[in-house]
Parts: structure tokens; C-alpha cells; sequence
């Protein structure tokens, strides 16, 4: 019997923080993080600021790196589920691509979030995730990373300098997605990958 007791708290106090996480991307996305507090979540989710507590004893922060968290994890999972059976370069970039609109189709409100909060302030991909979200989340782009050189190597693409077509894959990928996320443009996400291989590719590829 313990071990059943033991079992289902563990799991409301999983609901409960899934709850807690929901309810905060709604506030930090219409609000801020810097506008939100800790009494203000409670309320929203219907918890006691204690019980708050007691499921992130980090307070906000830690809410914010757990939906970080989901994220990172997600997009981990689409990169998997992409690459499984990938062909040359320029197939591994489309992956690649589409796996980024997967998760910008899922959780739009937290990539919105977290590219409001860190643009501008630096070219280091993971910027404003704990240490360990951000060696994951540079992690996924590996395959991208080997198919360029690759791409280079065998004459097929441009050779620039080191990390720079990642950087500049990531930044029209979360341009183009933040522009139809703040204008609602009604846009397929097929045409919307259409659209970001064109603004690539017209870079990379040799003539």
C-alpha cells in the first residue's frame, strides 16, 4: 500500500506541475517574466503559494526553466523522429528545418517568449538557458553542422566561416516564424518551410 500511496502522489504532483507550468506560459507570455509573480501564479492556478512552493521551490524561475525544459525536450524529440531515415546534405537541412516548425507549431507561445527575451543580447545559440537545456539544445543542430561540412568539403555548398550557416539557419528560421506568430498571417506550415529553405539555400548552394 505504501508504495501505491507513494506512486500516485507522485503523479498529482506531476498534473500539479504541468498545471502550474500551463498556467504561467499564458502569464508570461501576455505579462513578462519580469512582470509576473510568484502570489500571482498561485492564484491563477488555484494553489496556495505554499503549495506553489512546494512543487518549485525555485520559485518562478524554476517554472520558467522547467517549460524551458519541454521545449528542449520536444524539440530533442523531433530531431529524432526527422533524421531517422535522412538522406544527402541538403535533405538533412529540410529535416532539420521542419523539426524547428514542429516545435514553433506546438509551443509557439514559449519560443515567443524566449526569442522576445534574448534577441540581440548575443550569437550563442543556447543564451538564457541553464547551462545543461543549452548544450542540448546545441546538440540538435549537430546534423546540421556535419551536413554543411560536408556540403563544403564535396564542392556542393559555400564555404563561410565556421558555425556561421547554423547561426544564420537559426536566425531565419526564428525570424520568419516570430513575423507570422506576431502578424497571424494565415500561412500553411508547408509553405511557411518552403519559404525559409528558399531564404537558405539561395545563400548556401554553388550555382
Amino acid at each position: 500500500m505504501g508504495e501505491i500511496r507513494a506512486y500516485r502522489k507522485k503523479q498529482d504532483q506531476q498534473r500539479n506541475r504541468l498545471a502550474v507550468i500551463e498556467v504561467t506560459v499564458n502569464l508570461f507570455y501576455e505579462k513578462g517574466y519580469k512582470g509576473v509573480t510568484v502570489p500571482e501564479i498561485a492564484r491563477a492556478v488555484e494553489f496556495g503559494v505554499g503549495t506553489l512552493y512546494r512543487l518549485f521551490p525555485g520559485g518562478k524561475e524554476e517554472i520558467y526553466h522547467a517549460m524551458q525544459k519541454i521545449v528542449v525536450q520536444a524539440f530533442e524529440n523531433e530531431i529524432e523522429r526527422f533524421m531517422a531515415d535522412a538522406g544527402d546534405e541538403i535533405d538533412i537541412i529540410r529535416r532539420y528545418i521542419r523539426a524547428a516548425a514542429a516545435v514553433y507549431d506546438a509551443y509557439p507561445k514559449q519560443m515567443a517568449m524566449y526569442l522576445r527575451d534574448t534577441a540581440g543580447v548575443g550569437l550563442d545559440l543556447g543564451y538564457g538557458l541553464s547551462d545543461a537545456l543549452a548544450s542540448r539544445y546545441r546538440a540538435c543542430g549537430d546534423h546540421v553542422e556535419r551536413a554543411v561540412k560536408k556540403g563544403e568539403k564535396n564542392g556542393r555548398f559555400t564555404v563561410f566561416s565556421q558555425g556561421a550557416p547554423m547561426m544564420c539557419l537559426r536566425s531565419i528560421i526564428n525570424g520568419f516564424f516570430m513575423n507570422c506568430l506576431a502578424n497571424e498571417q494565415e500561412m500553411t506550415m508547408e509553405k511557411r518551410v518552403e519559404l525559409i529553405e528558399k531564404f537558405f539555400f539561395n545563400g548556401l548552394l554553388i550555382e
